[in-house]
């Protein structure tokens, strides 16, 4: 199941460029705009895959809505870079680009849960020491 859909990103670009893909030729090819689509979907498995089991459940509404909020997000910055147009940098969109992304880099790192109802299938690890208990005041020992 997809992550978010062509739908998803109405409004957020302009609708010629979700009409043409990314193809150049303008010809509407919708195999270019896929490509940008898995690519924010690759991207999204790749920051969390060290985490949580993968492909993601997304029966859990709360759950479904993060993530497809990071994937527009991500595919819309990549349209943008794509078409060689900056996004304003004070706009609401480059807000919510920023705000998507570092929600992702948090869920990766564990200092966001992903969902109450996920539980990571990838702890972080844990390094215990002691100190030693072999103590000895000569060289030889």
């Amino acid at each position: 199941m997809p992550y978010f859909t062509r739908a998803h990103m109405t409004g957020l670009v302009p609708d010629e460029w979700l009409v043409d893909g990314t193809d150049d030729a303008s010809t509407g090819d919708p195999s270019a705009l896929a490509e940008v689509m898995d690519s924010a979907e690759n991207a999204i498995n790749a920051e969390l895959g060290g985490r949580y089991a993968l492909p993601l459940n997304l029966t859990d509404p709360a759950l479904a809505a993060v993530v497809r909020e990071i994937g527009v997000c991500l595919a819309v910055e990549a349209l943008f870079i794509r078409r060689n147009t900056a996004i304003p940098e004070k706009s609401l969109l480059i807000i919510r680009i920023k705000r998507a992304t570092d929600r992702l880099h948090a869920l990766a790192a564990g200092t966001d849960p992903l969902s109450v109802n996920v539980t990571p299938a990838h702890p972080p690890g844990m390094i215990i020491g002691e100190d030693s208990r072999v103590y000895s005041g000569s060289i030889a020992a």
